[in-house]
């Protein structure tokens, strides 16, 4: 077969021999009022959905996780004889201490604190999220170093709900829940993130936290999103911004 002789061909005369492609087809999505949308507004539409969907499960999630924690969760009030003394004779008055936080960790009742709210105390009571008081009975197991300390009281044992706690530590960047008592105003939820994990000399392994801790929530839970205890909040940092830590329920008791 002989070759076509192109040399004399215009541009516009070969190019009308090359074969174009196809232009790539639009996929388009029809709604139900007939109105033509093109393959990104419907994705986009179906990612917003989704997106919405989640958010509305992940509030839904912490506000239900709350709902179980806070039963756990009591407040701890301590007192402590203090000699009174008149012109005629002295007398003992049982007073007001300190207050702190605190949390059942199983259905016997056990309750753990940060052993410097119970220091010095001659009696405690805990106060329960449904206004329940009961009195701290005695010591299980301490752990002054830690600054952990482990209770039992007189709370019937139908009554109790408890939290369980993790066996590992938490991650940096978890998301994470404190309750407690800060300054009175029981049962207070705050939130925050595992800012690290630190060795600290003279207190060990501690948990830095962005969640605030403020006097009386000493002991109160910190919990992760599983609703396990990763943590009890202990200390804040006297001029630093928002540099608070809790200890790790890892450490170990002791019996007293």
């Amino acid at each position: 077969m002989a070759k076509k002789d192109y040399s004399n061909w215009t541009k516009e005369a070969l190019m009308k021999q090359i074969k174009q492609p196809e232009k790539p087809r639009t996929i388009i999505w029809v709604g139900k009022d007939g109105e033509v949308a093109g393959m990104y507004k419907a994705i986009f539409i179906w990612v917003m959905m989704i997106s919405l969907l989640l958010s509305s499960c992940i509030k839904r999630d912490i506000t239900t996780l709350i709902e179980e924690i806070k039963p756990a969760v009591v407040t701890i009030i301590t007192f402590g004889l203090q000699k009174r003394t008149t012109d005629i004779f002295d007398y003992w008055k049982l007073d007001t201490l300190s207050q702190g936080s605190g949390f059942f960790i199983n259905p016997e009742g056990y309750i753990v604190t940060n052993y410097h709210v119970l220091k010095g105390a001659d009696s405690a009571i805990i106060k329960t999220v449904d206004n329940n008081v009961y009195v701290i009975k005695g010591v299980i197991a301490e752990n002054r170093g830690a600054d952990l300390v482990m209770v039992t009281t007189d709370a019937p044992k139908d009554s109790i709900k408890y939290i369980k706690i993790s066996a590992e530590l938490p991650k940096e960047g978890e998301n994470i829940l404190v309750i407690g008592s800060p300054l009175g105003l029981e049962h207070t939820v705050s939130n925050g993130i595992v800012s690290s994990i630190r060795d600290i000399e003279d207190f060990g392994k501690l948990i830095q936290i962005t969640a605030p801790i403020s006097p009386g929530s000493s002991g109160g839970p910190v919990v992760n999103q599983k609703g396990k205890v990763i943590g009890v909040a202990s200390y804040h940092l006297i001029g630093g911004e928002n540099l608070n830590f809790a200890n790790p329920c890892q450490k170990g008791y002791y019996r007293p």
